[in-house]
């Protein structure tokens, strides 16, 4: 609900949820790691640094960026929500 159902880079239907930073770099499964992604987004971004793959990406948004990027800092002490279906991604808190 907080990103509409919609990868929170493009804005294209979700499909998946992207770890913002990459497992592969240790980050976590946290809520505040996840953001719901396209699947083209997700595996274009892949292990990538989040910050500078989305700065060069023609859909590239500032107002976008911050969000990410307080969506990173939000406190994670409440309970997670998490549901998959109907190729929707629902992340709340």
């Amino acid at each position: 609900e907080a990103w509409n159902y919609c990868c929170g880079y493009c804005s294209a239907p979700a499909t998946s949820l992207d770890h913002i930073v990459p497992k592969f770099n240790s980050g976590s499964s946290y809520r505040n790691n996840l953001i719901p992604a396209c699947r083209s987004c997700n595996q274009d971004k892949a292990s990538l640094n989040m910050e500078e793959w989305y700065k060069i990406q023609e859909f590239f948004d500032e107002k976008k960026l911050l969000k990410i990027q307080e969506w990173v800092k939000k406190d994670t002490s409440s309970s997670i929500v998490y549901s998959s279906s109907n190729s929707q991604i629902n992340l709340a808190v």
